[in-house]
């Protein structure tokens, strides 16, 4: 199983040889490894800085669950219309060009969301947005698996949880912002500042992938076998991660019946847990391999969310969503490294340009789904998902092709 081989023996075999160890240690790109996770933690503030606003923003414009879904689809437009491009600009420019693009586009146009005066503006806006957002994460991950490969080591499921703590600073900003009522164009314009900042400094830092990587020069990488099942599962598991993000705190107002605040603090709740499971999840692999792992993973995701729509309160909407944080947390992380291992960095911006659409598309389904019965019951999509993703891993294992 050559997925197993790459990612448990590694360790292992390192362990066992010293002097190599040492050797690697001193040549291991510490400030790049530092800088993709800074870059992390800040692309997940800006997700859950958005998503923390959401509720402002819907009822500043006087949306219903279906005209927020039409807002939404904005930015599953800017993401597919990414995707001919970003796998290109990652190969030719490179990670570090194409992250600091991306960080430069849709850090100016972040506060302009809190400005639209209408649906349709917002979601023009939104798709604008999108573009640059997704060149960024696309590039991010590409430098992650280039970080990890440095270190001959698992190292993804720690940077996706620095975008999980980023996820959690962010909300946290977000529902004291949303207490205090602060202009949502206020809160986006002081964020963004930051992002920037932080945004272009650390891409300075990034390892050129290719001289430790190999470049695939194939521009058009055909999915198929165990790829393919990759990039269904990423679909499933972004897909979760994006509906919880843009939902949770409307399922906590609308359903549970909390405060701003409260509801607010859904998304916290769910990143926090997110975050410890994501640190956690290199060690869990290789204890339970990558296919067992994804395959429980899945099944306490559905478990937890189940919960949290059975039970209809703030308590068990908080436990549901942190069982729901802890079962995706590392089911992402995993894929993507697979993804990277088996073809290179076209695999990468494929399979996280697939996530990220999957992510904007979620929450636009579960919209309409809202629309036509109540959001309650359209959550229940999730928790098929999740399904899927347990049943996919069971495949795989049976082909072995990973």
């Amino acid at each position: 199983m050559v997925m197993e081989e790459i990612v448990l023996s590694t360790p292992q075999s390192l362990a066992q040889q010293p002097a190599v160890v040492g050797s690697i240690r001193r040549q291991t790109p510490r400030r790049a490894r530092i800088a993709v996770a800074t870059t992390f933690f800040i692309t997940g503030m800006t997700f859950a800085t958005w998503a923390a606003r959401i509720p402002a923003v819907s009822e500043q414009l006087h949306l219903t669950p279906g005209t927020l879904g039409i807002a939404l689809f904005g930015l599953n437009c800017g993401s597919l219309l990414s995707l001919p491009i970003s796998g290109t600009l990652v190969v030719r420019l490179r990670s570090r060009t194409t992250a600091f693009i991306g960080f430069l586009f849709y850090c100016l146009l972040f506060p302009l969301l809190g400005m639209m005066p209408n649906v349709w503006a917002l979601a023009c806006m939104l798709g604008v947005y999108a573009l640059g957002s997704s060149l960024t994460n696309i590039a991010i991950n590409v430098a992650g698996v280039a970080v990890e490969q440095r270190y001959n080591r698992p190292l993804m499921g720690s940077f996706h949880a620095f975008w999980s703590f980023g996820g959690v600073a962010g909300s946290l900003i977000g529902a004291g912002a949303a207490s205090i009522n602060m202009p949502v164009w206020l809160h986006f314009g002081l964020m963004s500042i930051v992002w920037l900042i932080g945004g272009l400094l650390a891409t300075m830092h990034f390892v050129p992938e290719e001289q430790h990587q190999k470049r695939d020069k194939t521009a058009s990488l055909r999915p198929k076998g165990a790829l393919l099942i990759l990039i269904v599962i990423a679909f499933c598991a972004f897909l979760s991660e994006g509906v919880m993000s843009d939902w949770s705190g409307i399922y906590m107002r609308d359903t549970v019946q909390s405060g701003a605040g409260i509801a607010a603090l859904a998304y916290s709740v769910y990143t926090f847990t997110m975050s410890i499971g994501r640190f956690s999840t290199d060690r869990v692999v290789a204890l339970l391999g990558p296919r067992r792992f994804v395959c429980g993973a899945a099944l306490l995701a559905a478990s937890g969310l189940g919960l949290a729509l059975l039970v209809p309160t703030t308590p068990t909407a908080f436990l549901g969503f942190a069982l729901l944080g802890i079962g995706v947390a590392g089911i992402a992380p995993t894929v993507i490294g697979a993804a990277g291992r088996l073809h290179g960095g076209a695999a990468i911006a494929l399979i996280t340009g697939v996530g990220y659409v999957s992510s904007l598309s979620g929450p636009v389904v579960v919209g309409w789904l809202a629309e036509a019965s109540s959001l309650r019951l359209a959550l229940c999509f999730i928790v098929c998902m999740a399904l899927v993703m347990s049943m996919l891993a069971l495949k795989l294992e049976r082909r072995q092709q990973i």
